[in-house]
């Protein structure tokens, strides 16, 4: 196997959870794509947590796609992966929700505070 180079580094805070407001994985993608470069992103979980989404992009990229917390996987293990990563992103949401009415029938005032 043939050194790896890092030709870019792109950096975005969105949350996986969020698959149509990433400009900058858009522009990753892109550039990706264009230079037929590998796309390497840190986590999986961080670039999507969503398995249509994931898809897609796997499509997009085909083999030029890689995740550093699972670098020896084929595209099946990925999926899988990536299933898992949306349930976590569905429970998630439900412990958030769950906290949020157990604090709310403690009487705690929610929301932003007004000043």
């Amino acid at each position: 196997m043939d050194p790896a180079e890092i030709n870019k580094v792109f950096i975005e805070t969105e949350s996986g959870k969020d698959i149509e407001d990433r400009p900058i994985l858009r522009e990753a993608i892109q550039y990706a794509q264009a230079k037929k470069y590998t796309l390497t992103v840190a986590k999986l979980d961080r670039l999507s947590r969503d398995v249509e989404h994931f898809f897609r992009m796997q499509k997009q990229l085909g083999s030029l796609f890689k995740s550093c917390d699972l670098p020896t996987t084929d595209a099946l293990t990925l999926s899988i992966y990536a299933g898992i990563a949306q349930r976590e992103r569905e429970l998630i949401s439900i412990r958030t929700k769950q906290a949020l009415q157990t604090k709310k029938k403690q009487g705690e005032k929610l929301g932003k505070l007004s000043n």
